[in-house]
């Protein structure tokens, strides 16, 4: 038994772990799903949205959500617990495109986010109402970081680790009192807890969402959070313990009881703090655990909110913003996170300390300038992001301090901070950088920018960089020419189309349906022969649009 158990653990936990990874691979490689960058600029936005708009994704999603509804409510109205359990699991489903580290938002197995949708179209961020759960992450990073060591792998596995073990201990004792003709498992794992296949899941799938790109600070388009879908998957089984609990008590009768009484429900707690986690669910039954299923809907819908509102004091609102501190109290704060910046650090606790610091806002403006200065790069990169980020117009004469920096990503920085801080003004500037900028990357960065800033002077400059750039470089100058005049982009549009490079082709495409000039239809009806599904859907799309309009 013990050998059986292992074994249909180890299939199990391989199940939700490297074959999201391999079926990822194959569907990115060999079917060729488009990778959709959505947060990486306005361009790419389009063709995300373009390519929800036209294969109906989007009610596809609403309909997944809808589907998912009804599997949990008829689960508990129907004392189906299988169906609550399945709905719970579809919730949870898209974080293995998360797990997969699918690169883009619907590429590969990322398709799985289609669920998401609904939440993304009230607002990106009603997936971080759930963000509370991440408390014991964030308490268990800042004990290792004391130690300058960052965890967040090391967290994911042993939580991943220790949930299949708690599983495999649980399928263990089940077998056990199953072969033993017990119809209650009360031996052993079930002495410490009442559901430990249930909780193995529980502390599992946690390893995976603090595994999944939110914490790895990836893209927006992409590093979606997984901490509401977790809490709602959360509160879905602990609600499917409740009602299998009812069952049992009402046919196990006082044996049960005693039970209960004796094991905790979960995972054992100190009397006072079980007493705090308790107190709500007390308020709606009276007693100490629930005694019909309506009172069930009731506790899952009001710890949910609880969570939810945690989630929202956490992450929106902040301890500093609800219990501000005095000015000396900011000061000391302030020096405290200046100091750690200026020692050795992991870049991803380098970026968040950088946060905090935003956090104090015009007060941070000093020090943030001062790590232009810095003898660190990431602290210059970080400065120089945030500087633009943070709205004050007295930042730009500091970051003409690291305007020469060696590294392009400050150089870049400095550029996109100077054009949000300084408008107009910081054109003449920009112009002169690109005179003096050989590297290709910051180059194309210019252009961009001259692109988001609509400046219709920079036209002569972006036709120029249009026909004598490197390819790439001549992409980025015709997407701002596509935002500055649409109407005189197709000639410079034309040699893209031909380029011989996939991802530059997608880009034309997607260009030129937003540009729809007639004279690029030869060559978009060429591409829709292309080999990349990405090219020919965009060509396609480009077509039908010029069509139309005419």
């Amino acid at each position: 038994m013990l050998v059986l158990a292992i074994v249909f653990s180890i299939a199990l936990m391989f199940s939700f772990t490297e074959l999201p990874r391999l079926l990822d691979s194959s569907l990115q490689d060999g079917v060729g799903f488009p990778g959709l960058d959505h947060g990486r600029d306005s361009l790419n936005a389009y063709k995300a949205e373009l390519y929800i708009d036209s294969l109906h994704l989007r009610w596809i999603g609403y309909g997944s959500l809808l589907l998912i509804a009804v599997l949990i409510i008829v689960g508990f109205t129907t004392k189906r617990s299988g169906w609550a359990w399945a709905g719970a699991f579809a919730i949870f489903l898209p974080v293995f495109g998360q797990f997969a580290l699918s690169m883009f938002f619907l590429a590969g197995l990322g398709m799985l986010r289609v669920g998401w949708l609904p939440f993304w179209d009230i607002d990106f961020r009603v997936l971080d109402l759930g963000n509370v759960i991440y408390v014991p992450y964030w308490i268990l990073m800042w004990v290792f970081r004391q130690f300058n060591y960052w965890a967040q792998p090391l967290l994911g596995w042993l939580f991943m680790g220790s949930g299949a073990f708690l599983f495999t201990w649980g399928v263990l004792e089940w077998l056990r009192s199953r072969f033993g003709k017990n119809p209650v498992a009360t031996s052993w794992i079930y002495r410490i807890s009442r559901h430990p296949q249930y909780l193995g899941w529980i502390i599992w799938s946690y390893g995976l969402v603090i595994y999944t790109p939110l914490v790895n600070q990836m893209k927006k388009s992409w590093g979606m959070s997984s901490g509401l879908p977790w809490l709602l998957m959360t509160m879905i089984i602990i609600g499917i313990c409740m009602t299998e609990e009812i069952s049992m008590r009402k046919r196990y009768g006082r044996a049960y009881g005693d039970y209960q009484d004796r094991t905790p429900f979960l995972f054992p707690l100190p009397g006072w703090l079980k007493r705090i986690v308790k107190f709500p669910m007390r308020l709606i039954t009276g007693r100490k655990r629930p005694e019909k299923r309506w009172q069930v809907a009731a506790i899952l819908g009001l710890y949910t909110l609880i969570f939810m509102g945690l989630s929202i004091f956490w992450v929106d609102l902040g301890v500093k913003k609800v219990f501000p501190l005095g000015n000396s109290g900011k000061e000391r704060a302030m020096g405290e996170i200046v100091r750690s910046l200026n020692g050795p650090m992991h870049w991803r606790e380098r970026s968040e300390k950088f946060e905090e610091l935003r956090a104090f806002g015009t007060m941070a403006i000093g020090p943030m300038t001062t790590f232009l200065y810095s003898d660190n790069v990431e602290n210059q990169e970080n400065a120089a992001m945030l500087l633009g980020e943070m709205g004050d117009t007295s930042a730009i004469r500091h970051l003409f301090a690291a305007i020469d920096s060696p590294s392009e990503d400050v150089r870049i920085n400095v550029y996109r901070s100077m054009a949000r801080l300084g408008g107009a003004q910081a054109l003449p500037v920009l112009v002169e950088r690109l005179s003096l900028e050989e590297a290709t990357y910051p180059r194309s960065v210019i252009y961009e920018i001259m692109g988001e800033m609509g400046a219709e002077g920079t036209w002569h400059i972006l036709a120029e960089g249009a026909v004598n750039e490197a390819e790439y470089t001549r992409l980025s100058a015709v997407k701002a020419m596509a935002r500055i005049a649409p109407e005189k982009t197709a000639p410079y549009l034309i040699p893209l189309l031909q380029s011989e490079a996939p991802w530059v082709r997608s880009d034309a495409a997607a260009i030129a349906s937003q540009v729809c000039a007639p004279e690029t239809l030869p060559y978009l009806q060429e591409l829709l022969q292309d080999e990349e599904f990405e090219i020919r859907f965009l060509a396609g799309q480009a077509i039908r649009k010029i069509e139309t309009r005419r």
